[in-house]
Parts: structure tokens; sequence; C-alpha cells
């Protein structure tokens, strides 16, 4: 659902965090506080900067549950265990297994750690964030920057159905 553009790709950064770490390593980022319900939201202990230990994660949690701002991306590096943490959650809301409940599941039997990495991202699981992306991208392509922006300014000077 994501895109991450940045000059270190984001499982990149991750890895890096793991190699110092040994521990699974979830992508986290700051959202406004409204948007918390769209996402898996961490309870976080502060390690250094940008690092968090996850003392809890919350699937889609009420602005009111939230236990903070910061939520996962979809970007993971994890230890094995994980499988493990997956056979023992039970199904939540709408009868599914839920990634995060497992990851909260791990967090009260081993380390689990999160990354607020670097790089802009894009939510392409939201049509508008998809749009964006895709503009993005192709005004980076010097093949395709001129046509893209020449569309763009066209859209501004006439009235769009």
């Amino acid at each position: 659902d994501d895109i991450i553009l940045h000059d270190t790709p984001a499982i990149g950064q991750l890895l890096s965090v793991f190699e110092r770490t040994g521990s699974t390593i979830l992508a986290v980022q700051k959202v406004p506080p409204h948007e918390v319900v769209n996402y898996g939201v961490i309870e976080p202990e502060a390690v250094e900067p940008r690092l968090h230990r996850v003392r809890r994660i919350i699937e889609k949690p009420t602005i009111e549950e939230a236990p903070s701002n910061l939520t996962t991306v979809g970007r993971f590096v994890v230890t094995p265990r994980l499988l493990d943490a997956l056979q023992g959650t039970p199904a939540g809301r709408a009868g599914e297994i839920w990634l995060m409940d497992a990851f909260d599941r791990l967090a009260h039997e081993e380390p689990v750690f999160a990354y607020e990495y670097e790089g802009e991202r894009f939510d392409c699981g939201q049509p508008l964030g998809a749009l964006k992306a895709s503009l993005r991208l192709a005004a980076g392509r010097p093949d395709l920057r001129p046509a893209v922006l020449d569309y763009a300014r066209s859209l501004t000077a006439k009235e769009v159905p």
C-alpha cells in the first residue's frame, strides 16, 4: 500500500537497525491524531533518536485508544518468532488475524523495535495517495516531466468537470 522515496530505501534503513539489534523492526511515522484510526499504532519507549522499543500495538484504534501518533507503515524486518506469534494470535475484529496483533503478541515475548524511517511516503491504499505517487514519480522522470507539468498546468487553466 505504500511507496516510500528516499536515497536509502526504507527497508535498507530497517535492515541497518536490525543488524544492530537482531530484533524485529517496524517502520513507523508520525501522523496527525485524527489519522491514527487508519493504522496500527504503537506505544513507544524511546531508545535513541528515531528508534523506539514497542511496548504494545493496537490495530486501527479509536482516537481515544491510540497510545501515540506513531503508526506502522508496510515495511518490516522480522525474526522467525513472528510465525509462532501468528499461530497463537486469535482472530480479531471481522474474524481476521491481523499482523499487528501478532506483532503486539511478539512484543510481549521479545524486544520489538520501531524506527521512524526517513523519506517521503505515499499511501497508495487511498486514491489520492496513489495519484500523488504516480505524479511525483512521473515528474521525476526527464522523459515524462514536461508532459506531466503541462498537463497539471492545463487543469488549473480551465474548468474541470
